[in-house]
């Protein structure tokens, strides 16, 4: 009996061991599923952003008809890159005004951006510009405001210019440039160049 109960802590240690490796079995086993399901999950989400973003390339990479017809109306007459203009009479037959530039502006470039007509050099492309409202918006907001509307004195603000049937402009010089003697120059010669303005 003596045996028995000798051998018998043995077994009981032996038990507790395969108790022990039991439980570390059933842990690595909930452990594994765990990060199973969360890998395979993981991926499905991958896959389905994956396929999002795809599905917006291709989207993106369609010409839109109604974007293209829109630009193009925007930028009817000039080109809505920058351009460099060598005649000094400048013309938008599609908003319908005219500008003279003295011949010191010659190759002087042109860009479109929104409802404005930009005119510079490649050193500076904002020396002036020709802002463009819908006529009918013009005449809401000038009597909303109690607006004169036919004085061009201010030369460093969008200062009314004059309408025709459609739109009315508005022109502005830049009060900042390049430290460049050449656009410091065609800078000084802006106010008389916007005073050339005519609406057709």
């Amino acid at each position: 009996m003596d045996k028995l109960n000798a051998s018998m802590p043995g077994v009981a240690k032996n038990m507790s061991a395969v108790w022990i490796i039991v439980a570390i079995i059933i842990v690595a086993a909930i452990l594994g599923g765990m990060m199973y399901y969360f890998q395979t999950l993981s991926q499905e989400k991958f896959v389905a952003q994956e396929e999002a973003i795809e599905a917006l390339r291709a989207e993106l990479s369609e010409p839109a008809a109604s974007t293209a017809v829109e630009e193009e109306e925007a930028v009817a007459g000039d080109q809505a890159k920058v351009e460099a203009i060598d005649e000094l009479q400048y013309e938008n037959d599609y908003y319908g005004f005219s500008l003279s530039f003295p011949e010191t502006w010659r190759g002087y470039s042109v860009y479109h951006e929104a409802n404005s007509i930009h005119f510079g050099f490649a050193a500076e492309k904002d020396l002036m510009a020709i802002e463009v409202m819908d006529l009918e918006d013009w005449k809401i907001m000038k009597k909303e405001l109690d607006l004169p509307g036919h004085e061009a004195d201010a030369l460093y603000s969008a200062a009314y210019r004059g309408e025709n049937d459609n739109f009315a402009f508005f022109g502005w010089a830049a009060q900042d440039t390049v430290n460049d003697e050449f656009i410091l120059s065609r800078r000084m010669e802006v106010g008389s160049i916007i005073k050339t303005f005519k609406a057709k």
